[in-house]
């Protein structure tokens, strides 16, 4: 196996290429594309926000599935050359301990005023990012979290683990409880066609009351692993009605 790189318009393209046991020329078509720094063409086709409730703070984990619907590769919104900030997503108010995936997370920048950008530029096509990190919150009273949308975005999924624990949106309907697949379950709200900067809001109503606080924190790679189960379980049922009609 080899992996091909070209490099072209200050931009590194990679393309993988395997043999077979009894191949010696493997022929393959690279492409690449001029640059841009408009983020025009940017959207998210899909925003889930993964959400466990403990009594010392919350975990959550994000997936995006992006797509660049242009013809030409995104670079950052500064300067002509590849900047070190492509893609910014903005955290809610006091999160901590970002990660990721350990292959991913060389890729990610943490910025001020709770904001993380993902370095790789963006050429046309779709990317997938997961991240997670903690929020520390007082339950006593309820509280909200606010999560910023960055780019245009056709759908939101917010899953909250637990069934006992009462939600509430402005922005998003609730769809009712889902199962992960592997036995948890999550309250799910869900929004479509959001705009970039848009603030959505989810309200945990008084959690001291209905015994819906976790007892141990989620440590974040397991977070990060049952959110990115999550949205598999989810894709493949939204691939399976695609194809049923």
């Amino acid at each position: 196996e080899y992996l091909v790189s070209v490099h072209y318009g200050a931009v590194d393209y990679y393309y993988p290429i395997v043999f077979d046991a009894d191949e010696k020329v493997v022929a393959v078509q690279m492409s690449v594309y001029d640059t841009t720094t408009s983020d025009e063409a940017i959207r998210v086709m899909l925003a889930h926000f993964i959400i466990s409730v403990a009594e010392e703070g919350i975990s959550v984990t994000e997936v995006h599935l992006l797509a660049n619907d242009g013809d030409r590769t995104y670079i950052g919104a500064e300067g002509s050359e590849v900047s070190s900030e492509v893609l910014t997503f903005t955290l809610p108010e006091g999160a901590t301990d970002f990660s990721a995936p350990p292959d991913l997370m060389q890729d990610y920048l943490i910025l001020d005023n709770n904001r993380v950008a993902d370095t790789l530029p963006m050429p046309p096509g779709e990317r997938e990012l997961v991240y997670s990190y903690e929020l520390a919150v007082e339950h006593s009273g309820g509280f909200t979290i606010n999560f910023h949308i960055d780019y245009p975005t056709d759908r939101v999924e917010v899953l909250v683990e637990g069934e006992d624990i009462e939600i509430a949106s402005e922005w998003l309907r609730p769809l009712g409880i889902v199962d992960s697949g592997s036995g948890q379950k999550f309250l799910r709200l869900s929004g479509e066609n959001l705009p970039g900067g848009a603030n959505i809001d989810v309200r945990f109503f008084d959690l001291s009351e209905n015994g819906g606080v976790t007892p141990v924190l989620w440590v974040i790679p397991f977070a990060l692993a049952l959110g990115v189960a999550i949205y598999l379980v989810l894709r493949k049922r939204r691939r399976v009605f695609q194809d049923s009609r």
